[in-house]
Order: C-alpha cells, then sequence, then structure tokens
C-alpha cells in the first residue's frame, strides 16, 4: 500500500481545507445549523471517512507530522480561553458555577469508574483502560497528549492510541449530541433571549465595544504563551 507523508503545513492546510469544506456543506443544509453542528466536525468528520475508506481498500495510507503544531495550537486554545475568563464572569454565574464544577467533576470520577471497571472485566490492562476515562473524555486531545505517554513509560503498552481514540470519539459525540441536546433545552426552558420590542431604551442602555485588532489580539495571545 502506497504510504503519503503529509508535512507539518500540509497537515495544517488540510486541516484548514477541512473547516472550509465543513462550513460549505453547513450552508447548503439548513438542518445542520439548525441544530448547532460545528463546521469543523463536519469537514473533519468527513476527512476522517475517506482517509478510513482509503486506507480500508489499500488504497493509499497518510502519514501526518502533527504532534509540532498540536503542541502549538493546544497551548494557542488554552491561552485563547484563559483570555476570556474573567472574576467579573464568574461573579455573575455565582452559585451556578459552583454547581457546574461539583456536577462536572463528579462525571470525571463516574468516568474513571466506569472505564475501569469495563477496562478490567475485559482483561486490559488498568492504565490503558484509564485512557478511555476523564483524561481524554473531559480532558480532551491536550489531557491525553500529556497523561497517555507517561502511562506508556509505566508499561501500558498502546496507552496513546487508546487516549487519542477516546478523546476523538468523545470530541465528535460531543459536538454531534451536543447541539441537538442543548437546543432542545433552550426550547423547552425558553432560555433564548426575547426581542425588545423598546428599540429606543434598548439603544440607551447599550455601551460601545472596544474595538480589538487582529494583530492586537494576537499579541495579547503570544505574550500569553
Amino acid at each position: 500500500m502506497l504510504i503519503i507523508k503529509v508535512g507539518m503545513f500540509q497537515t495544517l492546510a488540510l486541516a484548514v481545507v477541512a473547516i472550509y469544506v465543513g462550513k460549505f456543506i453547513r450552508e447548503q443544509f439548513p438542518i445542520l445549523k439548525k441544530y448547532c453542528i460545528p463546521a469543523p466536525v463536519i469537514g473533519g468528520t468527513l476527512f476522517a471517512i475517506f482517509t478510513t475508506l482509503f486506507h480500508s481498500f489499500e488504497l493509499f495510507s497518510l502519514q501526518f507530522d502533527y504532534k509540532t503544531i498540536n503542541t502549538f495550537f493546544y497551548n494557542l486554545f488554552f491561552a485563547a480561553m484563559g483570555f476570556a475568563a474573567s472574576t467579573a464572569l464568574l461573579k455573575r454565574g455565582g452559585k451556578l458555577v459552583l454547581i457546574f464544577s461539583l456536577l462536572a467533576a463528579l462525571l470525571a470520577i463516574l468516568q474513571n469508574i466506569l472505564s475501569l471497571g469495563i477496562g478490567i472485566s475485559f482483561g486490559m490492562d488498568p492504565l490503558v483502560a484509564l485512557m478511555s476515562g476523564s483524561i481524554p473524555l473531559t480532558g480532551g486531545h491536550g489531557n491525553a497528549a500529556a497523561f497517555a505517554p507517561i502511562a506508556e513509560q509505566m508499561g501500558a503498552n498502546g496507552a496513546i492510541e487508546v487516549a487519542v481514540a477516546a478523546a476523538t470519539f468523545g470530541l465528535v459525540a460531543g459536538c454531534v449530541l451536543g447541539g441537538p441536546l442543548g437546543r432542545g433545552l433552550i426550547k423547552k426552558h425558553q432560555l433564548a433571549d426575547a426581542p425588545s420590542s423598546n428599540t429606543a431604551s434598548q439603544k440607551k442602555e447599550e455601551r460601545p465595544l472596544p474595538t480589538l485588532s487582529y494583530r492586537h489580539t494576537s499579541q495579547a495571545i503570544f505574550l500569553g504563551l
């Protein structure tokens, strides 16, 4: 089977193309927009299906040089998320933030108990079984990439592959299921903002937002890195 090695910049270019393809498909099918399915998930899922088919029929296989840009974009993502957080936002959330944090911690514990229980019942190494628990499903790809090599150093062969696969499955499943579920909850509990008829008073309450250029934003993010 032909093996095609894809360099770092080509890998990044393919990822961008997949996002644009997903965006185009999302515009053509309003149901995807209606149920809040993100464009990267659409394009990435199609790309994964096609590459899997090419590999299954032994036409060719792609080998990506992704490790360097993965680390860079993980750091970039978390730096941007950090800039979005603020004490004012936490105060506005109040008790709901605390409840959400406790529920998320409980879910992480249950994920680990379930993954260990199922893995041990199938005779798997507990460390490998743990790689399908909260490490990838709650922590995502960044957490999986950080902890899986440690598990492999402790003798858990295949921990990296299991962790990355679980994180990918969790990401796609979360986006596919989370959008429709969130939309259903918003409609059920009438959480959408109702349009205001009093536009005059609304204009008085509006405050002009500061204009941020891409240059200043990127400089702040890179400074955070």
